[in-house]
């Protein structure tokens, strides 16, 4: 430092930087410290916010998935005290309502529980007419079967028949109409971007494979075998729900065309290649002439 009372000369000091040095060291360890803490904090608060919410949502969302998917064999709920533990709750009883919609399914027609669960059940009790193609499919000398062998036998070949005809006309957009003793009665509606001609013939193909199939095995374990038939037409009918409220109502098919597939069904028995008759209305409504033949 010049020195202003001793020209020419300069004044010098020194001091060692060593507490300095450790005071920021100290303070950079403090500093280091606090932060490493702070982020072991950040990291376990995400993780606990995650185990308490991102992964039930997570698993919640995947259930719902499942859901969408087919599967009601599933529950939602975890107990957790909480809104998503009433939101779980809520799903699980959509999923009970889901499961006893498809038990009901096996037992009444899918046209009244969508009435049903729409609330249109008052509206639909007045007929209309649609135009559609019905499938009969039938068991040859049926009566003469239930004779030859024990009610046992032949209600389990019914109910097998049946699993195996329903899944046929299912898969090609069909639906049941109704069991008429051995008889398979199904419709086909119109859909978009499909023909029902050709849903209901390709139905009609998958069934006769599916019973060549269950002949087939019913050969090799020694049981009776047995025929069947398929009458095909298209045609307007008169479509509604029948019966009397509060105690027992069904959704009905009704006209000629339903009379028609079953007298061709009939005349099947005569039939060489596939047993398959369908009428003029089907063959002359193809939309694919080489797909009708490949059918």
């Amino acid at each position: 430092y010049p020195s202003q009372r001793l020209p020419g000369y300069l004044l010098l000091a020194r001091a060692s930087l060593d507490p300095v040095r450790e005071r920021l060291n100290r303070d950079g360890f403090w500093i280091s410290l606090t932060l490493g803490v702070l982020g072991l904090l950040a990291v376990l608060s995400g993780y606990a916010l995650s185990q308490w919410l991102a992964d039930p949502l997570l698993r919640m969302t995947q259930g719902i998935e499942q859901i969408a998917a087919g599967n009601l064999l599933i529950q939602i709920a975890e107990h957790r005290e909480d809104e998503l533990e009433d939101a779980g709750r809520s799903l699980d009883t959509m999923i009970q309502w889901l499961r006893e919609r498809d038990r009901l399914s096996r037992f009444v027609s899918p046209q009244v529980l969508d009435l049903v669960t729409t609330g249109a059940l008052d509206t639909s009790l007045q007929a209309r007419t649609e135009e559609l193609v019905v499938l009969v499919s039938d068991i040859r000398s049926f009566t003469s079967l239930s004779e030859k062998h024990p009610p046992e036998q032949i209600f389990e070949t019914l109910n097998y028949h049946y699993q195996v005809m329903t899944r046929a006309i299912q898969e090609h957009g069909g639906t049941i109409d109704r069991f008429i003793g051995d008889a398979v009665q199904a419709v086909f509606y119109p859909a978009t971007g499909r023909d029902p001609v050709l849903m209901g013939l390709r139905a009609a193909g998958a069934m006769m494979r599916g019973h060549h199939l269950i002949q087939v095995h019913r050969k090799r374990q020694g049981k009776f075998l047995y025929q069947i038939g398929v009458g095909i037409d298209r045609g307007t009918v008169v479509t509604g729900v029948l019966g009397q409220p509060g105690v027992r109502m069904d959704y009905t098919v009704l006209g000629d065309p339903l009379k028609r597939a079953a007298d061709l069904e009939s005349l099947s028995r005569h039939g060489v290649m596939t047993r398959i008759v369908c009428s003029k209305n089907i063959a002359g409504r193809s939309a694919n002439a080489q797909e009708f033949k490949e059918i």
